[in-house]
């Protein structure tokens, strides 16, 4: 998920240049939105951006998941991850809802 995002904010970088290159060589802005259909790259970063989201907050289940199973208290999760005792009270909860990380696919989508 870390790679496509990756590479959806180059292309976003590279529209963004471009847009601004053309606004600066007096293209009006309307024009070179539509030149670069804003709309569709502007929803496919934003996707990118919530699916990156989604998978990073998974892994940290699973990390607060795993960090359990080696007897860590929400306490030492809590400092382990420098958040509020209340933020990885919630976290362990969540954490109880997901599988063992080991039975599904990896980051990469293959299985382990």
């Amino acid at each position: 998920m870390t790679a496509a995002l990756r590479r959806q904010l180059v292309a976003h970088e590279a529209v963004c240049r471009r847009v601004l290159a053309d606004v600066h060589g007096q293209v009006p802005v309307a024009r070179a939105l539509s030149d670069v259909r804003a709309d569709t790259w502007r929803s496919a970063v934003t996707e990118a951006i919530q699916g990156f989201e989604v998978t990073r907050h998974r892994a940290r289940l699973a990390l607060v998941a795993m960090s359990l199973e080696d007897g860590m208290s929400i306490a030492e999760v809590s400092r382990a991850w420098g958040v509020s005792r209340q933020l990885a009270s919630r976290w362990v909860q969540e954490s109880r809802s997901l599988h063992p990380p080991w039975d599904g696919p990896g980051p990469d989508g293959a299985e382990q």
